[in-house]
């Protein structure tokens, strides 16, 4: 089973997942947290741009983030 899960022919389901985290002795908590919200005008002008444009874009901004 685990070579499947490996492979990416299955996944285990939550209960066997936190079953296997736990026997690992760690603990995995699960929380629904609210999502950000969307800048939907920033959406509408990158949908304008090329791909190659996007991706130079996102790098820009990530290198800003963390310089």
């Amino acid at each position: 089973m685990i070579a499947r899960w490996e492979q990416g022919a299955v996944s285990p389901s939550v209960d066997t997942l936190l079953t296997l985290v736990e026997a690992c002795g760690f603990d995995l908590p699960l929380e629904l947290v609210p999502t950000e919200p969307v800048d939907d005008g920033r959406l509408r002008r990158n949908v304008l741009l090329s791909p190659e444009r996007r991706v130079q874009r996102a790098l820009r901004e990530r290198t800003k983030a963390n310089p």
